[in-house]
């Protein structure tokens, strides 16, 4: 019972830190002088879940920012889906995965081995295909080729930015507490610097 409560509570906090998107609309406008920036990318399971990906803002020191990063969202299916998200310019790191099992939403915390990746104003950066593999992890699949992402970008007609690939680090965070000190959550309060690896190249 207190293993499942402590993927509860993860997950409350997941929604706390990160807002929920499934990306952004079709008529989203975007140009080279916005002062955000744009990430697309693709998200398969090896089969139909009901699934979340977090993103964290990573500060200079590897702790995580509160109140930062944003989220992706795929409600069963299993076939290769895209997204694009808007985000704030900086260092984001794929931060948690979660997966819906009946009324419950099990949390895994990528904090011990993820990948950054940079934002830039103004700029469309395609990170790559990530598959959500069993109980909680994630792996990359490379990139689909430019035909196919050029056809996905035909349906943003408003989107004039051209898309660039994304440098994909290997890197880890610390995890840090709920308000109160007391439940280790991903990323959140009092995290310590020195638990962060450096990233590697």
């Amino acid at each position: 019972m207190k293993k499942v409560s402590r993927f509860v509570a993860l997950g409350l906090v997941a929604l706390i830190l990160g807002s929920c998107a499934t990306g952004v609309s079709k008529s989203f406008q975007f140009a080279p002088d916005s002062e955000k920036g744009l990430a697309m990318f693709g998200f398969t399971a090896d089969r139909g879940r009901n699934l979340n990906v977090s993103f964290g803002k990573q500060n200079p020191d590897g702790t995580l920012a509160l109140f930062s990063g944003e989220s992706i969202e795929q409600w069963g299916g299993s076939d290769l889906r895209f997204y694009i998200v808007e985000f704030d310019p900086g260092t984001y790191v794929f931060r948690s995965v979660s997966e819906l099992r009946g009324n419950t939403r099990f949390v895994s915390c990528l904090s011990d081995s993820t990948f950054s990746f940079n934002i830039e104003p103004g700029k469309l950066k395609y990170v790559g295909n990530i598959r959500y593999l069993a109980r909680g992890a994630i792996g990359f699949e490379g990139n689909s080729n430019s035909d196919v992402i050029e056809a996905e970008l035909a349906n943003y007609p408003n989107i004039a930015s051209k898309v660039e690939t994304a440098a994909l680090t290997k890197t880890s965070f610390p995890r840090g507490t709920d308000l109160f000190g007391i439940q280790k959550v991903c990323g959140g309060y009092n995290q310590k610097p020195d638990e962060a690896r450096a990233p590697e190249g």
